[in-house]
C-alpha cells in the first residue's frame, strides 16, 4: 500500500510514534518525532494516589504556559539519568501542571512533601495529577517508604519498579512465541 507506519501513526495522535519504538525515546514537536535515548539505571518509585482525581480540563485551565519553552531542562534531565540513574536526577525532576493542580487541591501540596520527606530527589505529581510519585534509589527503599506513608494515609500507596521500554518488548515478544 506505500503507507508510512509513522505518518499514519502521527495522524492518530501525537505520540503514538512513541509506543511503534523500543526502549527510551526523546519525543519533540507534538510528540510524533520520536530520537532513541540511552537508557539509565533501573527505576524504583513509591506511588500514591490520594482517592480522588482531578478534572484534566480544569488543571490545563489553571495553567497559562505548560509547554517547554526550551529543551535544556529535558537535555539535563536525560544526561543526568544516562549518567547516575534517580540519585542524579534532582532538581532536573519538573511538573509545570502542578502549580495549578495544587491551586485546585491544595492537600495534593501536602501529600507531596510528606511522600518527599527523606528522598534525595523529592517527589512530584504524575501528569495533571492527581497522583503523586517518589524516585528511590532501590527496591528496598521504595517498600520501606511505601511503609512508613502508609500508616498516615488512607489512600492508595505501593511500591514500584518502572519497567523499561525496552524490558516490556523483550517480555511481549518471548510471551507471545
Amino acid at each position: 500500500m506505500g503507507l508510512d507506519l509513522h505518518e499514519v501513526a502521527a495522524e492518530i495522535g501525537s505520540d503514538v510514534n512513541f509506543f511503534l519504538e523500543r526502549g527510551p525515546a526523546l519525543c519533540t514537536g507534538r510528540g510524533e518525532k520520536v530520537a532513541p535515548i540511552p537508557s539509565g539505571s533501573e527505576l524504583h518509585a513509591v506511588i500514591l494516589w490520594p482517592g480522588f482525581s482531578l478534572s484534566t480540563a480544569a488543571v490545563y485551565a489553571r495553567v497559562r504556559d505548560f509547554l517547554t519553552r526550551t529543551p535544556r531542562p529535558v537535555i539535563d534531565f536525560l544526561n543526568s539519568f544516562g549518567r547516575e540513574g534517580a540519585t542524579g536526577l534532582g532538581n532536573a525532576l519538573f511538573n509545570r501542571l502542578e502549580f495549578a493542580a495544587f491551586a485546585l487541591h491544595p492537600e495534593l501540596s501536602a501529600l507531596r512533601t510528606r511522600l518527599a520527606e527523606g528522598l534525595p530527589n523529592g517527589a512530584r505529581m504524575t501528569g495533571s495529577g492527581s497522583a503523586l510519585y517518589g524516585l528511590c534509589a532501590s527496591g528496598a527503599e521504595a517498600r520501606r517508604l511505601a511503609q512508613r506513608v502508609r500508616r498516615d494515609f488512607a489512600g492508595f500507596v505501593a511500591p514500584a519498579a518502572v519497567l523499561s521500554r525496552e524490558v516490556a518488548w523483550r517480555s511481549r515478544k518471548s510471551g507471545s512465541s
